[in-house]
């Protein structure tokens, strides 16, 4: 139900986003709000979702990096989705980093 959350909060807070001149400097410099996350959870406890305190510690970053991806969804489509998810992924950043820098693949 995520995607539907942030569809809603958009449709009332797209005016927001406004400030951020493309997708590099939304994933830069946007940070969910604490709010924002304990609105999510909330919600998810309201549709008997029912997640202990200890797990949700354990999850916090993780959610809100995808209440983030979901909102740049939102704002640029697809593009935005993966910009913020393949901005955390180690994989991709790694993978990123030696089609920039081939020799660094000699390196380790």
């Amino acid at each position: 139900f995520m995607p539907e959350f942030v569809y809603d909060f958009m449709a009332n807070n797209a005016v927001r986003f406004r400030q951020f001149s493309g997708i590099n400097d939304f994933v830069k410099n946007y940070t969910v709000p604490r709010s924002l996350y304990q609105d999510f959870i909330r919600t998810a406890r309201e549709k008997k979702m029912d997640v202990s305190d200890a797990v949700l510690a354990e999850i916090e970053a993780d959610v809100k990096i995808l209440l983030k991806a979901y909102i740049a969804r939102q704002l640029w489509k697809n593009d935005g989705f993966y910009a913020v998810v393949n901005s955390i992924d180690n994989t991709f950043l790694r993978t990123l980093e030696i089609l920039k820098n081939p020799e660094t693949l000699t390196e380790n």
